[in-house]
């Protein structure tokens, strides 16, 4: 698959699956092997981050937030998605995340279905029914989330997202 679908034969245009171009340049490489020395660093950070975002976000009850920990487990935290609870619609969630990019927070909708992608649009596709990944889809919203951002970043992001979610209708922390 790494190799654009070609098979191991002498005949290098022989395609004999659907593939990619998944071989590394030497220069990322290089690029790999270093921040492989510094990946507890950047593990630990990025675990404090999401950390951050649970404790400011833990108590609203119109969030659905990540878990944290996994029996015998590690993530990775390369993104931090909270789901919109059930009242809210995508059309809310949308709204939220264009006011939010309107103040200058980076935010966006996270994993849209595969089955609703375009490339699957063709007649040749048979669209499947899956009202539950597309339910939870419509609600999802990446935050920001990078190794440098600042603990004030975190407040702004999360302040600003329960101010939306209240003016979109949702339920406070309060009650």
């Amino acid at each position: 698959l790494r190799n654009q679908g070609r098979n191991d034969s002498e005949d290098w245009f022989e395609h004999t699956e659907f593939g990619y171009n998944y071989r590394l340049s030497e220069i990322n490489c290089a690029l790999g092997v270093e921040q492989l020395k510094r990946i507890e660093a950047i593990l630990e950070r990025r675990a404090a981050i999401a950390a951050q975002y649970q404790r400011r976000l833990g108590n609203n009850p119109a969030l659905q937030l990540p878990t944290l920990t996994l029996p015998r487990r590690r993530i990775s935290w390369f993104v931090y998605v909270v789901r919109l609870s059930a009242q809210f619609s995508q059309f809310q969630r949308d709204w939220i995340m264009k006011v939010m990019i309107a103040r200058g927070i980076g935010c966006g909708r996270y994993f849209a279905p595969l089955h609703l992608q375009p490339i699957y649009k063709d007649a040749s596709f048979q669209r499947m029914a899956l009202p539950v990944t597309e339910l939870h889809a419509a609600r999802s919203l990446a935050l920001p989330f990078f190794n440098r951002i600042q603990p004030e970043q975190v407040e702004e992001v999360c302040r600003t997202l329960e101010e939306l979610l209240c003016q979109a209708g949702g339920p406070t922390p309060e009650g």
